[in-house]
Formats: structure tokens, sequence, C-alpha cells
């Protein structure tokens, strides 16, 4: 885009997070011969490393662009949780709002590495929807929050884990309506129906394919036709959805088009969509229009995607980018 675009202005920014919260672990070692029980790879272990995940990584990412996240979501009283709750206080990271459940283990991601090569992944997760109880804690928590923090935005961030149902989404959104926060929403198939009105709506692109029921090609024609159909269901203000290495279409209702994806040397996607819906919800608070909105998305996702394992996008990387673009 030739138009100057600044992210300074993210500094600071206070954005509430709501969602399934994860952990990732990551246990990396060297592969130099095969089981002699079984005909698969032994994995010398070198390295064990964590990582936030879910709605988790999302306020990680936000917090490396320099806004200042507030999370809310509930875990189990285990180890994992633990380790979560010490990486938000070592990130300097809100972590008031993250509670446990009796019901619930917190969810953690396993991944098995050769060197920077994945090898498996070993999924811990409770996926129950979230109780009265649980139902009751959150109406509470929501009425703190909003009693305590300027809430410039706010991101849902869905992965069928149990934090979204048709009834927290309806309380949420009230919360949400009521106090004129926009919100930005990133849908799972469960629920993808289930939300009404939301400022931002970013699915990918087998998330369109699985709710409308065909496979959506990632071409303009087809996705503006996908477009009209969830601004006629859920009436979202925009749309943005991530096409992977096909790069992100856009829609305003008024203006829609394709970002091709940035010619990076790609190391890892994962958590890429979280980095896209972080860096939108800021750009968004600044007032950028879609466009503007979509190429910074697009590219900070590119540019995470070249860092091995799940890792955040230091807001500087963002900034020196758009420089070297623009000269």
């Amino acid at each position: 885009m030739k138009e100057k675009l600044s992210v300074e202005f993210f500094r600071g920014l206070p954005i509430l997070v709501m969602g399934d919260l994860m952990l990732d672990t990551f246990c990396v070692g060297k592969v130099n011969r095969q089981s002699p029980e079984f005909d698969i790879p032994v994995l010398d272990f070198d390295q064990q490393f964590y990582s936030l995940g879910g709605a988790a990584n999302v306020s990680r990412n936000l917090k490396s662009l320099k806004g200042r996240p507030i999370t809310l979501g509930f875990n189990g009283n285990d180890a994992a949780n633990k380790r979560i709750l010490e990486i938000f206080e070592d990130y300097g990271m809100e972590r008031t709002y993250l509670k446990t459940s009796v019901d619930r283990i917190t969810t953690e991601k396993i991944r098995f590495f050769n060197d920077k090569l994945p090898l498996l992944r070993m999924d811990k997760e409770t996926n129950i929807p979230m109780g009265k109880d649980e139902i009751k804690k959150l109406e509470r928590n929501l009425r703190l929050i909003f009693k305590r923090e300027p809430i410039s935005f706010a991101i849902l961030q869905d992965y069928n884990k149990g934090f979204f149902t048709k009834e927290s989404i309806d309380l949420i959104t009230y919360f949400l309506r009521t106090h004129k926060i926009p919100f930005a929403v990133d849908p799972k198939k469960d629920n993808f129906w289930d939300w009404f009105n939301p400022t931002i709506f970013k699915p990918n692109l087998k998330e369109i394919s699985e709710a409308l029921g065909y496979n959506v090609l990632p071409n303009k024609r087809e996705l503006d036709k996908s477009a009209r159909i969830i601004f006629e269901k859920i009436y979202a203000e925009n749309i943005l959805i991530t096409l992977g290495e096909n790069g992100i279409y856009y829609n305003d209702r008024k203006k829609s088009g394709i970002i091709p994806a940035n010619k990076f040397n790609i190391q890892d996607v994962s958590g890429a969509g979280d980095t896209v819906i972080s860096t939108a919800a800021m750009a968004y608070c600044c007032n950028f229009n879609l466009e503007q909105i979509a190429y910074l998305s697009n590219l900070a996702a590119g540019l995470v995607c070249q860092l091995p394992y799940v890792q955040p996008l230091p807001l500087d990387e963002l900034s020196n980018c758009l420089s070297n673009i623009r000269h």
C-alpha cells in the first residue's frame, strides 16, 4: 500500500480478550534412529519450553505489539494452568480474570519436534460447554472489568473448547453492546452463526466452507458471495477471511478485495490467526480503514510465520518492516 501506515499508536491500547485459553508445550530433540520395538522414530530429548496458546496467545500478541490485554477465561486447577499464570506474570500481563473450574482441565497442546521439523502433537483437554456456575462467574467478572477497565475493543477467540455457548455469547455481547465496545470474533464451526453484529468477523477459509456446507474457493467472486451470506445472517460490520498461502480477503460492505500473502520464508504457521486478529483489533482502534487493517494483519501474519514454534510478533519488527516497504 502506498499510504504511510504507522503502528506507534498501538502502544497502551486496553483490549479485552475472552475465549479458550491454552498452553503450548514444545518438546524438541533430534531423531537419529528408529525404535527396535516399533517402526517409529526415537526422539533424543534436548529441551522443553512453553508458550501461550488460543486466546492466551492473542493476549501475548497484543502485549508484544505494546497493547494492554485484559484476559478473561477459565482453566482447570492444574499444573498447565499454573504454567499459564507464570507466563502471564513473566510478561507483565493482567491475570486477575483468569479463573479456574473444577469441571475442566486446562487445554494443553504438546508438540514434539525433530529440531524445527514437527513430528507429533498430543492434546490434553476437556471439551465441555460452560456450566451455570461458570456463567455466573463470567457475569461477575464482566461487571468487574467494565467497572475497572477503560476497554477500547474486545476480541472473542473461539476454539470450540467450551467457553463460548449460546448463553455465554448472548451474555458477553449484551455487555459489549451496553458499553458500546466494538468487538472482533474469530469463530469456529459449533458457534459460527450464533454471533450478532460483530465489528469484525474473522474466520478462515476452512471455517467458511464448513459453515456454508460447500468448498469455497479463494477467489474474489466466491468470497464476495460468502460474505453476502454472512452479512445477511449475522449482520457483521466488516469481514476478514484468512486464506493461508493466498493472503487475506476483506469486505466492509462497500469495498472488498484480496491482499496476496507476503513472500516470506515460512517456518511455522501455528498461531498466525491469533496474530491476525490481534493486529486487526489494534489497527481498528487507530481508525485504520478495513483495507489497511487487512494489509497490516496480513503482513504481521507473514512476519510471525517466519519464526519457529508459536511466538508473538514484536511491534518494532512490524514497524521496521513497514518502514522498509515504504522505502
